[in-house]
């Protein structure tokens, strides 16, 4: 996604949040200010309070399960998701349906972590009517319209995982799938701390990542699903350099809090390309190259790679179960 199109997704993503935190506002004002629905509000209290996913019965996109042989094969005991699972806590406010029949388990560590992929599609946060945005913004309401009926029909994967020990701050990773072709999977990872799982295309048997200061990684795939972790040393000397970032002035004004914000997204954006791989090349089982490409800069819009940077700060684990989703 580059461009124009980039910069309207990050305008729809501003402006969820700007709905999201007006309503949670309203709604905390009480009956002393209740009012039928509000066409600014009430859709955006609407997708706080839906329930999970909807599963769908019947066969998922066919041009996807025809790249992907692992959403071809038959399920098995190991595709199996336990009764107690966090999917349908980790997926709510990513997805809006999903495939069980679909749901594979790509994936296991020495840990015992299980790693699956749920097939669907996206959840995307209400547009609010043309009145309810900023005047600068106005004119953009249909095209931003016309991008989010876009984006509901675009078939995603989400790769979650179960274990014993999960990091509590960590999202599942929700793409679609055309990422995996161009790329933008891969540079939606390149700030993570921990092991990456990611999904390749019928006939790729090795994926071979290079990096910029001379580290290359060999990651053997299966099942269309390889894992790797990405160099860690170009990652903590990142997050070192976001580290001393701090917003000034005890009581900023809004413009001035804007500008800060800015620039420390900036910064962090700038930092997050430096750390994507140079060169992906997807191997055959003889060692052939099968295709040679440099990932995009930037990650697919929905996952914002100045965000992962800056989640990476911090981080913590849980040992929680919670009734999630069910396979087929």
């Amino acid at each position: 996604m580059r461009g124009r199109g980039r910069r309207i997704a990050a305008l729809a993503v501003t402006l969820a949040g700007a709905v999201a935190v007006s309503s949670l506002a309203a709604t905390a004002d009480g009956a002393k200010r209740a009012r039928p629905r509000d066409p600014c509000f009430g859709s955006a209290l609407e997708f706080f309070a839906s329930s999970t996913p909807t599963p769908v019965s019947g066969g998922f996109d066919a041009t996807v399960t025809g790249t992907f042989a692992v959403l071809r094969r038959p399920a098995g005991a190991e595709d199996q998701l336990p009764p107690l699972n966090p999917l349908g806590e980790d997926l709510t406010y990513q997805l809006r349906s999903y495939f069980p029949d679909e749901i594979r388990q790509i994936a296991r560590d020495a840990d015992g972590a299980r790693y699956f992929v749920v097939p669907g599609y996206r959840r995307v946060f209400p547009i609010p009517a043309a009145q309810c945005l900023p005047k600068r913004l106005r004119h953009l309401h249909a095209e931003l319209l016309a991008k989010q009926r876009v984006q509901e029909m675009e078939p995603i994967y989400c790769i979650d995982n179960i274990a014993a020990h999960r990091n509590r701050y960590r999202e599942a990773a929700c793409l679609a799938f055309s990422t995996v072709q161009t790329g933008e999977a891969i540079t939606a990872s390149s700030a993570s701390r921990t092991d990456v799982v990611e999904l390749v295309p019928d006939g790729v048997a090795t994926v071979r990542l290079s990096y910029r200061a001379g580290e290359v990684i060999v990651a053997p795939a299966s099942g269309n699903a390889f894992s790797f972790t990405p160099p860690q040393g170009p990652i903590k000397a990142a997050v070192k350099a976001l580290r001393p970032l701090r917003l000034h002035g005890r009581h900023p004004s809004p413009r001035q809090l804007e500008v800060q914000l800015g620039r420390l997204v900036n910064r962090a954006e700038k930092l997050f390309e430096s750390l994507r791989p140079k060169t992906v090349e997807w191997l055959d089982v003889a060692g052939r190259v099968l295709r040679s490409f440099s990932p995009p800069a930037h990650g697919p819009a929905e996952a914002s790679g100045a965000g992962s940077l800056l989640n990476s700060v911090e981080s913590g684990s849980s040992g929680e179960s919670f009734i999630g989703f069910s396979t087929g």
